[in-house]
């Protein structure tokens, strides 16, 4: 072999190495935003929300995309996958109550919790969650006190012909990602607990197909898919569950607010990313008792389409009349800046800099 014809090997070795070192770096989880069809006719539809964080003005349109299917035939639920109650002064005032309201309003049908439905105290929750018309699930959720769970497991909903069993699960990350206060008496199942919350959901995903003889099974996941969520990632469960040959249909997961409809390799796990910019949407063939697609509707092709409810969003406004006159009164004149920077790197970008953000030191 020539040395010129070797160096062009090497040469051409090393761009494909660069290339896929390079893809790893950029690599996104995939994501298919839809638009509707003409007729639903013997279809279930789910539309699924996650960390929506306070953005309560986009309630109406979630509200209005229901009402626009239901039009075209079909049959609706609306779940969610945690971190509504906590985000923004229009929920935080009344210790997110006026989401829970707003959701009622909405016509939510089941929800699991998020880290941040604990920032108000976990009596604080409790007491918001008897306002709620819908049913919370979260399986890995222990009272120290009595070693009982705090939430069912599981629950099926199978008012259209098709029984769809969906599992909960939240974060053990939440005991640290809370204040500690905030989960007092509160335990979580984790991969050193008996059992681990891994066997938990495979558990129960076998309780919902051989107990409740579901047609279909979905978890609503709050774990995300960040690294630093690791080893309690949604990818994590998602390959322990089928290691042990107990898969579901699909995780509509949260908490890392990414905006996804499959994972990297192809697992079926959906996110709608954060503050309600797309709604998940599950469309489920009646007869065949199949999931036959999913994808993203952005709320802003909502808002053109003039699909919105007004009773949802007049109570969105009222809530936020109300709170923004509460918090447009002076209670008191601060002597110094105050400093709302994130990180150490935002907040010495700031004009006067300062020496610490919120998150990472004292200030």
């Amino acid at each position: 072999m020539s040395m010129k014809y070797s160096r062009k090997i090497l040469l051409i070795i090393c761009a494909v190495m660069v290339l896929m070192c390079s893809a790893g770096l950029v690599y996104a989880e995939p994501i298919e935003y839809g638009t509707l069809e003409d007729n639903y006719d013997g279809k279930t539809v789910i539309l699924s929300t996650n960390d929506v964080h306070g953005a309560i003005m986009n309630y109406q349109y979630v509200a209005g995309l229901r009402d626009e299917l239901v039009k075209r035939g079909a049959h609706v639920y609306i779940v969610d996958s945690g971190d509504f109650m906590q985000g923004d002064i229009y929920v935080a005032w009344n210790k997110g109550l006026s989401a829970i309201e707003l959701m009622n309003k909405v016509g939510y049908d089941l929800v699991t919790v998020g880290n941040h439905e604990f920032d108000y105290t976990f009596p604080e929750f409790k007491s918001s969650l008897k306002a709620a018309d819908f049913d919370y699930i979260c399986n890995n959720m222990i009272e120290v006190a009595t070693g009982e769970q705090v939430f069912y497991d599981y629950e099926v909903l199978d008012k259209y012909g098709v029984a769809i069993g969906f599992f909960g699960v939240d974060t053990p990350s939440t005991k640290t990602e809370s204040a500690p206060r905030n989960t007092e008496g509160i335990s979580f199942l984790d991969r050193g607990s008996d059992p681990t919350i891994y066997k938990k959901a495979a558990d129960d995903i076998k309780a919902l197909k051989e107990k409740e003889h579901a047609d279909i099974v979905i978890g609503l996941t709050h774990l995300g898919i960040a690294e630093s969520s690791a080893p309690y990632r949604s990818y994590d469960l998602w390959d322990y569950l089928n290691k042990v040959d107990t898969l579901p249909d699909m995780l509509f997961d949260g908490h890392s607010h990414d905006t996804m409809t499959s994972g990297n390799s192809g697992e079926p796990i959906m996110q709608t990313g954060t503050k309600l910019a797309n709604v998940g949407v599950v469309v489920i063939d009646e007869e065949k008792k199949k999931i036959e697609r999913n994808f993203l509707y952005k709320v802003s092709d909502i808002e053109t389409s003039g699909w919105s409810s007004k009773d949802v969003a007049d109570l969105a406004e009222e809530i936020k009349v109300t709170v923004d006159d509460l918090y447009s009164q002076k209670v008191c004149d601060s002597l110094v800046d105050l400093n709302g920077a994130r990180d150490k790197a935002e907040a010495e970008a700031q004009d006067p800099p300062f020496p610490n953000g919120n998150r990472d030191g004292e200030t």
